[in-house]
């Protein structure tokens, strides 16, 4: 029993499928799939939330499955019959919705995540039982395209979580309302005065970039992952010469640009992209191994990788914490909280510097200041939790980023074009020698900074963040052209409301207004850039740029709005 009230009663049930090992005449616990259905009941509805997931716990032979079938079977009394239904896009006996009738009452089961997942999903229903689920995907097919279709791949620590209701003597109008329920959309000055959006109490605006933002937006609409592992998801980076399908996939913070999108427009597509995205990210890039180095984020970096990807740079979680709380999911909260502390029980030395295990086992200090971008995901914790153990390891973070800066002397009191190493909007430059830094890695470390500038009053955070968003504007590019800077957009908005400092306004929309002329005329609404060091070079698409557009353009418009300065007044 979750939660019991004379409001609402969640119950949760779970168990787990034990497989019998190769060779073996007896069942290994260790060898099995976790399941778990959660139930919710409200006294203001007559219908039952359903949410069930199951993840994968094999890891005989190799660590990961080709998983044919997976349902949740509800076992019906002898005598029960289909009565109705509706068969789901995926065709056979997979059904959007079914009723069955049995000698107690009438049982509808809906299935809203058909229409998303397409084949091999849905409602089956027969005089024995009544199933939800993935039912039997169909046969895996090629790499290629925008909706790669393999359905199967089912890796250790991964999950697939599936929602739907029950309901008693429902009629058509009750079924219908659950498939297509009608949207309660607030205006965005609320989500933005309760925290929800970056802007951080401003009024939300799009400035003179509304079409900007729209067709970068569209655009991740319009490339949503529908293929592979079955849910919804966008490429990262996408060959445009070749579009094959061993693209970079994202990672964990996906989700908050249409969630974003949809808090300031209203539009329900991005409500329902940002569901999507939030289920691929704690089913798909979540491993939640027990095991091992335990659990991590950013499990599938491509399409053929095997779980290598291993660092913290990418234990970003606010892609399931924030989205958690509007579709009303706390075990997934709850679980990504727990990977925080198997992290921050393992994984940091004890001035801050992250740490891994080598090849050997033995931990090794990282030296990469980007990582330090987790401690923006200890900071979330702690305000979800009041954990201060959470904050603690946040400002030691902190603490080595802002140490080693000082250590190394490379970052000016007062950055500007002066102290510039030669580099300019145009052109594109890898790190400098004394710093290492380019523009890519600072969005990691002033990440990591900025929820220690919010949350203590040591003026340190606050002082390297400034002076290092202001270096950014007038330091070495990623070199590979506007990758990542758009990122930048909302960094250095909080830079500039810190300190009032007019050079980094103006700084940021020079930058701006260079990132959005790289908008490609042939595909409308994205950003291509070169790999010049590919054989042979390819142009590529990164969603990264639509990404921060939809999320973080917006706050700066509504700075400028705010201080009454026009984009064409500022740069």
């Amino acid at each position: 029993m979750l939660e019991r009230s004379s409001a609402r009663v969640r119950v949760l049930f779970t168990g787990a499928y034990v497989a019998v090992r190769p060779k073996a005449t007896d069942l290994d616990p260790s060898q099995r799939y976790d399941v778990e259905a959660e139930f919710v009941v409200t006294a203001f509805s007559p219908v039952v939330r359903l949410r069930w997931r199951i993840t994968d716990r094999m890891r005989f032979n190799c660590f990961y499955m080709w998983l044919d079938r997976y349902v949740l079977g509800f076992p019906l009394a002898q005598g029960s019959e289909v009565v109705s239904g509706d068969v789901a896009p995926g065709g056979g006996w997979f059904r959007k919705w079914a009723t069955v009738r049995t000698p107690g009452a009438r049982l509808s089961l809906t299935a809203p995540f058909a229409e998303w997942v397409g084949k091999g999903a849905g409602v089956e229903a027969s005089p024995e039982r009544i199933g939800h689920g993935g039912i039997c995907p169909p046969p895996d097919g090629g790499f290629g395209g925008h909706s790669p279709d393999i359905w199967r791949k089912f890796f250790n620590g991964m999950s697939r979580t599936f929602e739907g209701s029950l309901a008693l003597d429902a009629s058509a109008v009750d079924i219908a309302s659950e498939l297509q329920p009608v949207p309660l959309i607030l205006p965005p000055e609320h989500y933005a005065r309760c925290g929800e959006l970056p802007e951080s109490g401003l009024k939300p605006s799009f400035g003179p970039w509304k079409d900007v933002v729209d067709r970068a937006a569209q655009w991740l609409l319009d490339t949503q992952w529908k293929g592979t592992l079955w849910f919804g998801e966008w490429w990262r980076e996408i060959d445009v010469d070749h579009n094959l399908g061993i693209e970079e996939t994202n990672s964990g913070n996906a989700a908050l640009a249409p969630l974003y999108h949809f808090y300031r427009t209203g539009d329900w597509r991005y409500w329902e992209c940002a569901k999507l995205s939030y289920l691929y990210t704690w089913d798909i890039q979540f491993c939640k191994s027990e095991d091992g180095n335990g659990p991590y984020m950013h499990t599938r970096r491509f399409l053929l990788d095997h779980q290598e990807w291993f660092h913290p740079r990418y234990q970003r979680v606010g892609g399931i914490i924030k989205p958690s709380h509007l579709f009303a999911d706390s075990r997934a909260r709850e679980k990504a909280i727990w990977m925080l502390r198997w992290w921050a029980d393992r994984y940091f030395d004890v001035d801050g510097a992250p740490m891994l295990p080598d090849r050997s086992g033995r931990m090794e200090r990282l030296t990469e200041r980007a990582m330090a971008i987790i401690g923006d995901s200890m900071a979330l914790a702690y305000t979800e939790t009041g954990d201060a153990s959470f904050l603690e390891l946040s400002k030691r973070i902190g603490d080595w980023v802002v140490n080693t800066i000082a250590e190394e002397g490379w970052l000016p009191e007062k950055p500007g074009p002066a102290n510039a190493r030669g580099s300019s909007i145009e052109t594109g430059f890898v790190a400098d020698t004394a710093s290492k830094e380019n523009s890519n890695s600072t969005r990691y470390i002033l990440q990591g900074l900025l929820p220690l500038c919010r949350l203590t009053d040591d003026p340190r955070y606050r002082d390297t963040y400034i002076r290092l968003a202001k270096w950014t504007l007038y330091s070495p590019r990623f070199e590979f052209g506007t990758h990542y800077f758009a990122f930048h957009f909302a960094l250095a908005s909080h830079a500039y409301r810190m300190s009032g400092d007019r050079e980094i306004l103006d700084g940021i929309v020079d930058i701006v207004k260079w990132v959005l002329s790289c908008e490609s005329a042939e595909a409308p609404g994205t950003y291509p850039f070169l790999q010049r060091y590919q054989v042979p070079p390819a142009r590529w698409i990164c969603s990264y740029d639509n990404i921060a557009i939809t999320a973080y353009l917006p706050v700066l418009a509504s700075v400028l709005e705010a201080e009454g300065i026009s984009a064409e007044g500022a740069g």
